[in-house]
């Protein structure tokens, strides 16, 4: 997790060319004449039914944008202490859409992680918390790379600042997604294959496949050999086994996670080169590192997933 940092250095923050924020705060937005005057004036329209909206899910990506607006306050639907951030994309096929970010204040483990966001903008909290709200300000007008990227746990979309944006509004390429790539060329678990060692003529079944690429292979005959995946070959005319990806059900939440739980899942995540900092919940967290590490089922608390975890990482 980031850790404070007292020394303040010389900001290299860009700030965008789009106006600041013109928000009014709550209080006088409820007594603002002119405003009421207009929704008065919407009429029928102001009763049309709700639809969908027109806007389609934005994918995982880098997205450059500019710091609209704002607000340090409880969340309206958990009341919630957060920092909630408008933010519009400058470049790229979804130029102009926003890109809304709320980054909690309610616990020590979320206040780390909305510094460690704020980092990568090279902001640093003030000594004196009253100071936040006035000093936070300072982000509004900058340029910054939002991220998004899907848990595969919950299906949700993590929304996160991940540095400064100084390459003009240019949308970063995405690297292809390996789970979405046509794997029948793969060699995966479940495909029959042979060996340098036998030759084509003494067949297998592929059992299992080390994260360093060696391959175990459990012979017609029953005997069985590991090797590099450089010395194991498909059988031709046969297409690799369809591997169902693993699937992590929790049924716990982070209440459950006790801080040594998440000492162990912060070292999990640095081995397997995971930023706990992209994540809300350490549930989530805990439950992608149990996919990626190919752990399947329904676990009821995170003791029992942190050791399935622990031993499908050796």
């Amino acid at each position: 997790m980031p850790k404070k940092t007292t020394k303040k250095k010389t900001s290299t923050r860009k700030k965008s060319t789009k106006k600041k924020s013109t928000r009014k705060p709550d209080a006088e937005q409820g007594n603002d004449t002119d405003v009421l005057d207009l929704l008065a004036g919407l009429g029928a329209d102001y009763h049309t039914d709700a639809t969908d909206g027109e806007f389609d899910d934005m994918p995982d990506n880098d997205y450059p944008v500019a710091i609209d607006d704002i607000v340090v306050g409880e969340s309206k639907s958990s009341q919630r202490l957060q920092i909630s951030f408008e933010t519009t994309v400058t470049g790229g096929d979804y130029q102009n859409r926003k890109i809304f970010l709320h980054l909690g204040l309610d616990s020590k483990e979320n206040i780390g992680r909305t510094k460690g966001q704020l980092k990568t903008l090279e902001y640093e909290f003030p000594e004196d918390p009253k100071d936040l709200p006035a000093d936070i300000q300072s982000l509004i007008g900058i340029d910054a790379i939002v991220t998004l990227k899907t848990s595969r746990s919950s299906g949700g979309q993590w929304r996160t600042f991940t540095g400064l944006s100084d390459d003009g509004g240019a949308v970063a390429e995405s690297e292809p997604d390996p789970t979405s790539e046509d794997s029948s060329g793969e060699i995966v678990k479940g495909a029959r294959v042979y060996s340098d060692e036998y030759g084509p003529d003494e067949l297998g079944m592929v059992t299992a496949k080390a994260k360093d690429g060696t391959i175990t292979i459990e012979y017609d005959d029953a005997t069985v050999g590991k090797y590099p995946v450089e010395e194991v070959h498909l059988v031709e005319g046969e297409a690799a086994a369809e591997e169902e990806p693993a699937k992590v059900t929790i049924e716990f939440d982070d209440d459950a996670i006790t801080a040594q739980q998440e000492t162990a899942i912060e070292t999990l995540a640095k081995a397997a080169e995971y930023d706990p900092d992209k994540y809300e919940k350490w549930c989530d967290l805990l439950a992608d590192l149990g996919e990626e590490y190919g752990v399947d089922g329904t676990f009821a608390n995170a003791k029992s997933l942190i050791l399935a975890v622990k031993k499908a990482a050796k």
